[in-house]
């Protein structure tokens, strides 16, 4: 929400905010739009033109009521995103349709979209963009752009992505996740079908070839739909753009790029992990396709960053080294705690993990317990159960996790406050040591929570 308010402050409209997260106003970073904290029928003024709503919000909200007893037309999040790539025909715009691309997936979507938009930036395209997290350098997700491309991260949750309808659409990877709105692991892979199924006849698709869920779901819906061009990027020798002669220093990787056994560009990425590979081949393809040079794509991916709460590393004190992630499944904790062995291949790991969501840890259940076998020690705190209603046996689940990676030979306790659980880790970690936050929900608290107390005893 905060991305698209940018996008539509830069663009002249004027806007009113409110956050039932906050305690205080705040001000959107460079757009002077201003965040009242709480939310009331008085957020809504009467001479509003649109509402526009997170779709987390339940109709019974007291400023969508408003909105209704007015007569001011309310919209959805990823209506909004679908507007911005379709904009209304304006008497002051001269500028061709906009081409939406959007970029889909379990994993990785903010982190492809914001390379992508550094790759499109870098080449003068000078794209719009709206993504679900801050790149470094950025004041929010969003950007307008007065070039004609419309980037977006396209999320499946409550199958948003199919408001959209994008010339390009890139398909990172599918795995079963919010379990809030899916019930079966089948009710996901229809989702995506749908979603490639609504691509125009001449759209581009940009699929990951290593993914056997996204393979399939491709081949199925483009059956229906044989019009639309596909192109595949992966490790894999069958992919039409190959990520080749991957090598790592310190978690970083450089490889070669391929396209039809042609040699593309080589590309040393500045952000860890194995699993950023797939997301620097999928945006050079993406921006390959769209007729960018090799040397542009290398650069531009050189000189990216990441972006907030994605292995993002807060700082080191009294050397202990303190890293913040936004894992929150058990594929996306593998993959960050790999990537931390590889950045400091010596020390012990801590990992501070807050299940998101009841219904994702019971589903995850075991296989959260065997990620977290990758750190020497884990600290669970209690389930965040965002939109999901809190029922008494919750914290219960935090055990439960904990002894089950002591079942399977980990060391792992559940603490109920974070205050707990920093007094926990600045007793027992020593210089040399790496603290992970892992989490989607409160689990800041402790990572801010930590470097003041390490301050204080420094």
């Amino acid at each position: 929400m905060r991305s698209l308010a940018q996008v539509l402050s830069q663009r002249g409209w004027r806007l009113t905010a409110s956050d039932s997260g906050l305690l205080a106003p705040q001000v959107l970073a460079g757009s002077g739009v201003r965040i009242r904290p709480g939310h009331s029928p008085r957020n809504v003024p009467l001479d509003a033109e649109l509402v526009i709503h997170s779709d987390a919000l339940e109709p019974a909200n007291c400023e969508l009521r408003r909105a209704k007893r007015l007569g001011i037309p309310a919209i959805t999040y990823p209506q909004a995103l679908a507007g911005l790539m379709s904009p209304e025909p304006a008497e002051n715009v001269t500028a061709t349709t906009p081409r939406g691309v959007a970029i889909a997936g379990t994993h990785g979507k903010s982190t492809a979209t914001a390379m992508a938009a550094t790759i499109l930036i870098q080449a003068g395209l000078d794209p719009t963009v709206v993504l679900g997290a801050v790149p470094h350098g950025w004041s929010s997700g969003g950007r307008h752009g007065q070039g004609d491309l419309v980037l977006v991260e396209a999320c499946e949750y409550r199958e948003n992505f199919l408001q959209l309808q994008p010339s390009v659409a890139v398909v990172l990877g599918i795995e079963p996740d919010h379990f809030d709105c899916y019930e079966t692991d089948a009710d996901v892979t229809a989702a995506f079908e749908r979603f490639v199924e609504r691509l125009p006849a001449n759209a581009l698709l940009l699929a990951n070839f290593d993914c056997l869920s996204t393979r399939d779901v491709c081949r199925r819906a483009l059956a229906q739909q044989s019009a639309c061009r596909l192109v595949t990027f992966g490790v894999d020798e069958a992919a039409t753009w190959r990520a080749v002669d991957l090598g790592c220093e310190r978690g970083c990787y450089r490889f070669g790029i391929e396209v039809a056994g042609e040699r593309f560009t080589t590309v040393r990425l500045a952000v860890p992990g194995r699993h950023n590979v797939t997301n620097a081949l999928a945006s050079a393809a993406l921006a390959a396709e769209l007729g960018m040079p090799g040397m542009v794509v290398r650069e531009a991916l050189e000189s990216f960053s990441g972006i907030e709460r994605r292995l993002e590393t807060v700082g080191t004190f009294n050397g202990v080294t303190l890293v913040d992630d936004y894992a929150h499944h058990p594929s996306a904790v593998t993959a960050t705690l790999a990537a931390l062995r590889e950045c400091h291949p010596t020390g012990r790991l801590f990992a501070v993990f807050e299940p998101h969501q009841v219904s994702r840890m019971i589903r995850c259940f075991e296989p959260f317990a065997r990620s977290l076998l990758a750190a020497d020690r884990v600290l669970v705190t209690e389930v965040f159960s965002a939109r999901e209603q809190p029922t008494g046996g919750d914290s219960s689940l935090a055990v439960d996790l904990a002894a089950r990676v002591r079942q399977l030979g980990g060391s792992a306790v559940a603490w109920e406050r974070f205050e707990e659980v920093v007094e926990q880790l600045a007793a027992e970690a020593r210089p040399g040591d790496t603290v992970v936050t892992l989490g989607a929900g409160d689990i800041r608290k402790v990572r801010h929570g930590l470097v003041q107390r390490l301050r204080r005893d420094r």
